[in-house]
């Protein structure tokens, strides 16, 4: 090869490695965590955006039958992280105890070690999860908020590897829930003061 051929291959293969680089940091500004207003689910959160997964929805209208009347189910991926969110109203109340039982079934054969403490959000009644389980030879994070209110319950999660990137953006995650009343404006809002 002669050495203008080296240099040509050279500059070709530094111009390649910059586009790629460049269209890593496209899509992965795309998948970066956005304020989202889910209505139908009556919540606004930070997260990846979120696509409907049908078949999750589905599934769980199956189990337990006849208890979910609605629901629907997001979930996201970013940076090695699983976002998950599950808004279901149920035609009997859910009881919160439960769920969290659910969530020990779903994984004690995986090592899991949990921590669960009530709370409420946005004035409603809650549970928030966090510990860890292993999968395949590795060990994950999760941390999960549950919130009832009379018939409807939401469950807000993600999971992931523990680093410090993605324990700051799954709690930036956690700590953005807003859910919207009835009226369709947050339960946050600070405007009650009218000013004149």
């Amino acid at each position: 090869m002669s050495k203008r051929a080296f240099i040509l291959s050279f500059v070709l293969l530094i111009a390649l490695t910059a586009a790629a680089i460049t269209l890593y940091k496209i899509q992965d500004s795309r998948n970066a965590p956005i304020e989202q207003i889910l209505e139908e689910s009556q919540i606004t959160i930070t997260a990846p955006p979120f696509k409907r997964s049908l078949s999750n929805e589905e599934k769980l209208k199956k189990t337990p039958k006849d208890k979910i009347k609605e629901v629907y189910f997001y979930k996201a991926k970013y940076k090695g992280a699983d976002y998950i969110l599950i808004f279901a109203k149920y035609s009997k109340e859910p009881i919160l105890d439960s769920v969290v039982k659910s969530v020990q079934v779903s994984l004690k054969d995986n090592n899991l070690i949990l921590t669960s403490t009530k709370n409420k959000v946005d004035g409603f009644e809650g549970v928030y999860l966090e510990g860890s389980f292993e999968k395949d030879s590795k060990k994950y994070t999760i941390k999960n908020q549950v919130i009832k209110n009379k018939l409807t319950l939401w469950q807000i999660l993600t999971i992931y590897l523990p680093n410090e990137k993605s324990e700051i953006l799954a709690n930036k995650y956690m700590s953005s829930i807003e859910l919207i009343n009835e009226n369709n404006e947050t339960d946050n809002d600070d405007d009650d003061d009218e000013t004149f």
